[in-house]
């Protein structure tokens, strides 16, 4: 399955896809770069790259989370309709 994580950091927008299970997985060191790289990619800059100054990832979006082993990415959540017919978002819980 292709995750999207989507958001907004102290560089701008990004969009990074990753491929993995659907019910997320650990990062490989090669996702973690190529997180690391999309959301900073510029040289020399300090700003922490990942899960650091900015609003993070979009309420619908995929999410990358620091674990004890490393990097990890939580699925989207799940829309879900309410009674008026709008849209919701559930967690997906595995």
């Amino acid at each position: 399955m292709i995750h999207e994580v989507r958001g907004h950091n102290f560089h701008g927008q990004y969009t990074i896809r990753l491929r993995g299970p659907a019910e997320g997985f650990v990062l490989s060191e090669r996702q973690a770069q190529k997180v690391a790289d999309e959301q900073c990619g510029v040289t020399g800059c300090e700003c922490g790259g990942m899960l650091h100054y900015g609003q993070g990832a979009d309420d619908t979006s995929a999410r990358i989370v620091e674990t004890w082993t490393g990097w990890a990415l939580v699925p989207a959540p799940a829309p879900v309709r309410d009674a008026e017919g709008y849209h919701q978002y559930e967690a997906v819980v595995a």
